[in-house]
């Protein structure tokens, strides 16, 4: 298979999955990336050595990167919406080519050139277009409701549907019910840096938002954001902007 000549990248997804990062965290994360894509992503090596020499990070980083963004599968590191974007680009690459394919059948009976076709000048040209209607859906009405009401009519281009739905079916009914208000109201927080509908689903980000008996919905930011610095810094992870204090506070809470 020879490589594709190009790699897509969501920027806002993209931005909003990483804004926790280190910048050295961040720059081995774009590097596993890459190499993968250049090897047609069969996945990243089994071997910190080998993975130090391409990302030129340390074993403490690739492992943290790793844990967060790939998954172990016989033996080698894949990321998830890498690949399922390599298989759309694979798959969309390998319609152009049968389409074009097919075109020339239709028209040259076979000849690539249609000049050199013995009767070029009475071959006519078939505009038929083939329209396969039949598609098969996967997704409960329930779901359908909920995608439409809370991520269609909202303009959410960021979030995934076949990824949403695998952990929305997970969750228990009344995690279902509450999902879309929190959700919302999760987005509202964070702005253009909000996470994708199924790693808010994936992160059990929605546990640590609250649906009051008058439907006022409560979310504590702050606290949302100091939990996410104390997951960092037990990983070892220490911002520049933090302050000596600040550190204290998240090193006495790490050992509480």
């Amino acid at each position: 298979m020879s490589k594709l000549p190009k790699m897509f990248i969501y920027s806002d997804t993209f931005l909003a999955d990483t804004h926790d990062l280190s910048d050295c965290e961040f720059g081995c994360y774009c590097r596993l990336l890459m190499f993968n894509w250049g090897k047609n992503c069969e996945g990243l090596p089994n071997d910190i050595k080998r993975l130090q020499r391409i990302t030129h990070s340390t074993e403490e980083t690739i492992k943290l990167v790793l844990k967060e963004f790939f998954h172990l599968n016989d033996n080698k590191y894949q990321n998830k919406k890498q690949l399922a974007e390599f298989n759309k680009a694979i798959d969309f690459a390998d319609k152009l080519s049968e389409s074009g394919k097919l075109g020339a059948m239709r028209r040259w009976g076979g000849y690539s050139d249609p000049n050199n076709h013995p009767n070029s000048e009475l071959m006519p040209t078939n505009t038929n277009t083939i329209t396969n209607t039949k598609t098969k859906n996967i997704y409960s009405q329930k779901f359908e409701d909920f995608w439409k009401e809370f991520v269609l009519d909202k303009n959410d281009n960021r979030s995934t549907k076949l990824d949403s739905f695998n952990g929305w079916k997970k969750l228990s009914d009344e995690e279902q019910s509450t999902l879309g208000r929190k959700f919302l109201i999760y987005k509202d927080s964070k702005g253009n840096f909000y996470k994708a509908l199924e790693r808010f689903i994936s992160k059990k980000i929605y546990l640590e938002i609250s649906l009051e008996k008058n439907n006022v919905i409560e979310f504590d930011e702050n606290e949302y954001k100091k939990q996410n610095h104390l997951d960092m810094f037990k990983k070892g992870v220490v911002l520049p902007s933090w302050s000596p204090q600040y550190i204290e506070e998240l090193k006495q809470l790490a050992e509480g």
